[in-house]
């Protein structure tokens, strides 16, 4: 439980640091060369791309374009946007280590995104900051997974601790029915040794007188 608040922890203070700003720059795709809007996550490129495909689900299709490298979601239905579906592209390169920077472009049908409309491109800048928490939200949720397969695992092996101490608790109780009964199985065989000692004397003194008899023949 500890480990999970922890986490919880992390999200929080990681959601904070994210307040870092989308930067914008002309950059070439494959549409021509149009207002980008970059920014960076602390994530590897291949799981920044999983998690887009994810994000990009609830508004419609996204297909990759091997060539240029782009992933492509056509006629879009993203109502934080636009009213009307747009056209989204999506490049990731590798930053450093660990990161990803990407960027995004926009298009409706008249132009692409970019600050000359500042209501569409705080709505821009809101969708894309969304995106950078759900990658931050699907990392957490991996972890939380993870901990929960283990928290399982323990739960599993505490279980089987529990029944096989209720088992050797039951064989104890076994074990001690049977030394019970092999005491007194004990104490009857020592009392029937005393009554067979005292019949077989008994007996040697009839083989004796017998024998005596014989003798006088």
């Amino acid at each position: 439980m500890q480990k999970l608040m922890t986490l919880f922890v992390i999200l929080g203070f990681s959601l904070a640091a994210m307040a870092q700003n989308v930067s914008q720059s002309q950059m070439a795709m494959s549409d021509g060369i149009h207002n980008a809007y970059t920014f960076s996550v602390d994530e590897s490129v291949k799981f920044t791309k999983e998690v887009w495909k994810d994000y990009m689900k609830e508004f419609g299709k996204t297909k990759r374009n091997k060539k240029q490298k782009e992933y492509v979601s056509l006629g879009a239905s993203v109502a934080d946007l636009a009213s009307r579906p747009v056209d989204i592209f999506a490049k990731f390169e590798k930053m450093g280590k660990d990161g990803a920077l990407v960027h995004v472009w926009i298009k409706t049908e008249d132009n692409y995104f970019s600050a000359e409309d500042e209501a569409a491109n705080e709505r821009a800048i809101a969708f894309l900051e969304e995106f950078k928490k759900e990658v931050l939200r699907t990392k957490v949720r991996k972890e939380l997974k993870k901990a929960e397969k283990v928290l399982k695992k323990k739960d599993g092996q505490l279980s089987k601790l529990i029944k096989n101490n209720e088992r050797l608790h039951k064989n104890i109780d076994n074990y001690e029915r049977k030394i019970q009964k092999a005491k007194e199985d004990i104490q009857k065989n020592e009392k029937e040794q005393e009554i067979t000692k005292k019949e077989l004397a008994k007996q040697k003194e009839v083989v004796e007188e017998v024998k005596k008899r014989l003798e006088e023949i």
